[in-house]
């Protein structure tokens, strides 16, 4: 009977170990609504920088569209449609990231989403772990498609506005810094973009290496040897 009861104890808590591992939502530390929540609070502070690389690549599309507007070359650009489309995307970002400084709060919608969610039992927990790793990921994929729209808009705004400016003018000097500026959201990309990525090697280390024995193992309560299965793991 002893032998029975030991064996079974030993496949429980195998059991056991592995049922966790496949629920990493639940063992992974900082969890991802916790996360989340520190992430709305960063994101209130810091509100007024986070989409500065943007707006600085807007901003100078912009001066180079009006700058190369009065500088124009008629003879390449004669009804000066450069100049209008560096204003036209300059323009567009800078308002598009302004609005999105004073309105739009991922992290802070989605923490307040899952706040509200059950957390007793833990199909609760899993259901609740799981949607803030959706809020995650939905604001990195955003940031990403943000960050490569701004570059490849600026890049050619301000590429065309350089081609409409007179050699060796101010207007086709500027426009040269809007093509430099445009690759600002790529040197300095979204924090979000971190975020994901951390929290999902933190996730990853959950499925740290794990060992299986099976063989004799030592019965404490007779100090003999018998069947059992031994479950190892780090994380």
């Amino acid at each position: 009977m002893k032998f029975f009861s030991f064996l079974a104890i030993n496949l429980l808590v195998s059991q056991m170990a592995f049922a966790q591992q496949n629920y990493p939502e639940l063992m992974v530390a900082p969890k991802a609504s916790e996360r989340l929540k520190r992430e709305a609070i960063v994101e209130s502070k810091n509100k007024m920088a986070i989409h500065f690389p943007i707006q600085l690549s807007a901003l100078v599309t912009l001066a180079a569209g009006i700058a190369s507007q009065a500088d124009l070359d008629t003879g390449h650009d004669s009804e000066g449609i450069g100049p209008k489309l560096a204003m036209a995307v300059g323009a567009s970002w800078l308002i598009g990231s302004i609005w999105l400084q004073s309105s739009y709060r991922p992290y802070l919608s989605g923490f307040n989403e899952v706040k509200r969610m059950p957390y007793q039992t833990p199909r609760d927990q899993l259901s609740a772990e799981r949607m803030a790793e959706e809020h995650i990921d939905e604001t990195a994929r955003l940031a990403r498609k943000l960050k490569w729209l701004s570059f490849s808009t600026n890049f050619i705004a301000s590429t065309y506005a350089a081609s409409s400016a007179k050699n060796d003018s101010v207007g086709k000097a500027i426009s040269i810094g809007g093509i430099i500026s445009s690759f600002a959201p790529l040197f300095f990309p979204y924090s979000a973009e971190q975020v994901s990525e951390d929290q999902r090697s933190y996730k990853k280390k959950v499925f740290g290496p794990v060992g299986v024995y099976h063989g004799p193992l030592i019965d404490p309560s007779r100090g003999k040897m018998i069947p059992g299965l031994f479950v190892t793991t780090s994380f």
